[in-house]
């Protein structure tokens, strides 16, 4: 998610509705659990878990899985 250009977001959000991200929902949650989400990315990342919920009934519950787990992760400070 850090990486992804401006003219990539449009077509990542349309690839959401046309492909099975059935077997990925796992990465795609930690992926956005471990981004720094800032005010540049922040409407991004919106999008696409708007979009993942709206195809994945047991998104909502993958993603708060993930970001708990991320919060309760030893910091390897």
């Amino acid at each position: 998610m850090k990486n992804i250009l401006d003219n990539q977001r449009e077509s990542i959000i349309e690839e959401i509705e046309k492909t099975n991200f059935r077997d990925d929902l796992d990465r795609i949650c930690h992926a956005i659990a471990v981004t720094n989400i800032s005010s540049r990315n922040q409407d991004f990342i919106i999008e696409v878990c708007c979009g993942l919920h709206q195809v994945y009934d047991d998104f909502h519950q993958m993603l708060i899985s993930a970001i708990i787990k991320q919060y309760k992760a030893p910091s390897n400070l």
